[in-house]
């Protein structure tokens, strides 16, 4: 495992500042897109692709495109892979790592030519790299997606998803939501956010600020300007969230899960855990999750930054509200990995969620596994 050889070696790097640096609260509609929910909306995580100088772009973009298709190919192997690519990408984090402003570039190329909206958020490398710390902000700002223009339009050029308000009160570089609404009315939001990089000797998390934000940002996406007395299951638009470093909720579940499988099982009934590694997560506790369980909005987490962890667990905690903990798989082969859990995950949104006994299940998860000679199979669901 090379991991922890690379923590000590970019904690001798100069450390990026996620400090907001202002005050100024900016309303909902400066960090939020509008996208039109659709029945089967699928969004594909990616994590930790980590594109550097030594990366073959033209093999690792292939591969990309491989994984982007990859649930489209194996389900509907007889029909063209466009009529069923995905609705959404989200880049989790550790997109690039010693990489200069040309593999900045080409990448955000190549995801344009897909024609797929994108969001990124940052992970604690992407900053590390032959640009200024404001280059891949800047060009994901030129590449901006214009929600008022149909995404197959000849005049809709860019698909980049991604807002960060000027000197605004909220800690970090990429927080900002997604609504898919449907005649008007939100279906689900899909929020984004900064999990940040390094504080001296540790991984950094979500602040309390970041948390103030989302709060705010259900709240007023939901029609209140303050928390209501009582919040029932469906007092708000349900949710999902994506962050690059984990919580310290998903060493719990992981912990929790293995105890109750000593002998190994990867899955068991609705839950999926293949954890070969610790998780790597600040020893600050976050409050977002339990934010998240107070207000019965997000019903998952999409986390990245362990490499070789893949799980699809369902976390309580002393709630009574579950949330998904979700590991999507590596995206690429940079720097450590396992070649057997390549891929991507992919959430198909459900227009009318199924219940079933305890468990509300709002989205499919469909795991795949890509290798880099172009086979596809799927990891989970079993077949």
């Amino acid at each position: 495992m090379q991991k922890k050889g690379l923590i000590k070696l970019a904690l001798l790097l100069p450390l990026v500042s996620s400090c907001a640096g202002g005050h100024i609260t900016y309303p909902k509609e400066d960090y939020s897109f509008e996208m039109q929910f659709v029945e089967g909306f699928t969004i594909c995580q990616l994590n930790d692709i980590h594109l550097s100088t030594s990366s073959n772009l033209d093999i690792e973009f292939e591969y990309l495109r491989n994984v982007i298709y990859s649930k489209s190919e194996y389900e509907h192997p007889n029909e063209s892979s466009l009529l069923y690519r995905p609705n959404l990408l989200v880049l989790n984090g550790d997109t690039f790592q010693f990489a200069n402003k040309e593999i900045v570039v080409k990448l955000f190329d190549f995801l344009d030519s897909l024609k797929i909206p994108y969001c990124f958020t940052y992970g604690n490398h992407d900053y590390q790299g032959n640009y200024a710390q404001d280059f891949i902000a800047n060009e994901l700002f030129k590449r901006q997606y214009n929600d008022q223009i149909p995404i197959d339009s000849e005049e809709q050029k860019h698909f980049a998803l991604y807002k960060d308000p000027n000197n605004d009160d909220v800690y970090g570089h990429s927080n900002y939501l997604v609504n898919l609404t449907y005649l008007g009315n939100i279906q689900y939001q899909i929020y984004i956010f900064d999990s940040n990089s390094y504080v001296i000797g540790d991984y950094d998390r979500i602040h309390d600020d970041q948390v103030s934000w989302y709060e705010r940002m259900v709240l007023s996406s939901n029609g209140y300007t303050t928390k209501p007395d009582v919040i029932n299951d469906d007092t708000f638009a349900k949710s999902l969230a994506f962050f690059h470093i984990p919580t310290e909720e998903f060493k719990y579940a992981i912990d929790d899960y293995k105890a109750n499988h000593p002998n190994g099982e990867i899955y068991d009934g609705y839950e999926y855990c293949d954890a070969r590694e610790d998780v790597c997560c600040s020893s600050i506790d976050s409050n977002l999750v339990e934010k998240m369980q107070e207000l019965r909005s997000t019903v998952s987490i999409g986390a990245a930054h362990d490499h070789v962890n893949q799980t699809d667990l369902w976390y309580k905690g002393d709630s009574t509200w579950p949330i998904r903990l979700i590991y999507g798989s590596k995206s690429a082969q940079g720097i450590y990995h396992d070649d057997d859990q390549l891929g991507a995950v992919f959430y198909t949104l459900k227009e009318t969620p199924l219940v079933d006994g305890d468990k509300t299940f709002y989205f499919d998860l469909t795991r795949m596994h890509v290798t880099y000679e172009g086979e596809v199979s799927k990891l989970w669901p079993r077949d």
